[in-house]
């Protein structure tokens, strides 16, 4: 699945929130599901009452690092398997 951290999800994304943060609000509207937890290399969500673990590039977690220091983030796209 291809997905898109958009200037809006940057805009709208909350520092240290594993809910709330630019690549997790991508992946919920990338995915449609309602929730996704992006936490260090791995999106968290549920399925059919299953937990879900998928691993994200390392590009994802340098991005949710320099954002949750308030450093200057830009958009862009990453691969992950279907969510």
């Amino acid at each position: 699945m291809r997905i898109e951290v958009t200037a809006e999800d940057i805009a709208a994304g909350e520092s240290e929130s594993f809910y709330r943060c630019p690549v997790a609000l991508a992946a919920v509207r990338a995915s449609g599901t309602e929730k996704v937890m992006a936490l260090g290399s791995l999106f968290f969500y549920r399925l059919d009452g299953t937990e879900i673990r998928r691993c994200i590039p390392r590009e994802c977690y340098e991005f949710m690092e320099c954002f949750d220091a308030g450093l200057p983030v830009s958009p862009f796209t990453f691969e992950v398997a279907d969510l």
